[in-house]
């Protein structure tokens, strides 16, 4: 079935439109048209997040992160919110930021990214020397996480490992260095101790210079899946106890299998003769197969 795309009604999909000059009516000057700004924006933002499309996809809702008496973009936060919520806030601060600032990047990394940074697995001489120049790589944390204008982390994706609050407390530093801010999303698993991220050293330096900031939005997907968690039924809201009702494994009976007998060359006809050399075999083949009638003398093994 194919379905009819509806054109742009402002420039036909031709992204450009063609307005006269106030000081000269003759000439006409060239203006971006609403639908082109949408997909560059959209571009900016799946490259800021290293391919990512959350941000781009989020629902649109007014953040009091940018404001007309505040600009968050320049503050360092962690964001108690899911990470849902996290991308819509996000995505109205960086529509702000881009058409304020062209100038304006950002990047989303995860803690999983950036502890393959410090153990060196995105570094130069990791990669494969014919794919070396076609992806990104990052020989340590710095260039990861020095250059961009905004750095948000998100937290809670990497396995448990000791490492990762000590990779925390470093990229924060890092930032600091460079006097950029940066953003800490927790994604609902608050950064106190038993946090798999959770390091004292991170812990207190967010707590001195980061402001907690707790978001609302729209958490449909959380909801969806804490909807679907109940109507899960446990085993013993079932009934079905797993010792009772299931046979231990030293109950079944052990059935041998027999072996089964190699296979021993069948001769077709095999008669014993008495010879002078002290007897033998002959094979007598009058299969169609052997042009005739022929025999194979063979002797016996002592």
């Amino acid at each position: 079935m194919l379905v009819k795309v509806q054109k742009c009604p402002h420039c036909e999909d031709k992204k450009w439109l063609y307005e006269p000059k106030e000081d000269d009516e003759d000439a006409v000057i060239a203006v971006p048209c609403v639908c082109l700004q949408r997909e560059l924006f959209r571009d900016y933002l799946i490259k800021g997040s290293r391919g990512s499309r959350d941000i781009a996809s989020a629902k649109h809702v007014k953040s009091p992160l940018f404001t007309n008496d505040r600009d968050a973009s320049q503050e360092n936060l962690l964001l108690r919110c899911s990470w849902e919520v996290a991308c819509q806030h996000m995505k109205w601060v960086l529509a702000a930021k881009y058409r304020q600032l062209p100038s304006f990047t950002f990047r989303v990394v995860d803690d999983d990214l950036m502890l393959s940074v410090w153990l060196g697995k995105k570094s130069y001489r990791s990669r494969a020397s014919r794919v070396r120049e076609d992806v990104e790589t990052y020989n340590d944390l710095a260039d990861l996480l020095e250059d961009p204008s905004l750095v948000i982390i998100r937290l809670g994706i990497a396995q448990r490992n000791v490492a990762i609050g000590d990779v925390l407390g470093l990229a924060l530093g890092i930032r600091d260095r460079v006097s950029k801010p940066t953003w800490v999303v927790e994604d609902l698993n608050p950064y106190i101790d038993g946090n798999p991220a959770y390091a004292k050293v991170a812990a207190k330096f967010m707590e001195d210079y980061y402001s907690l900031e707790e978001l609302e939005g729209d958490d449909s997907l959380r909801q969806r899946r804490e909807a679907h968690n109940e109507k899960a039924q446990s085993l013993d809201d079932l009934g079905i106890d797993i010792d009772a009702d299931m046979p231990h494994p030293s109950s079944f009976e052990t059935v041998s299998t027999p072996q089964s007998k190699p296979k021993v060359k069948q001769y077709s006809n095999r008669r014993e003769e008495k010879t002078e050399d002290g007897g033998g075999w002959f094979d007598d083949d009058d299969s169609p197969l052997s042009g005739g009638s022929n025999k194979k003398k063979g002797r016996w093994k002592k």
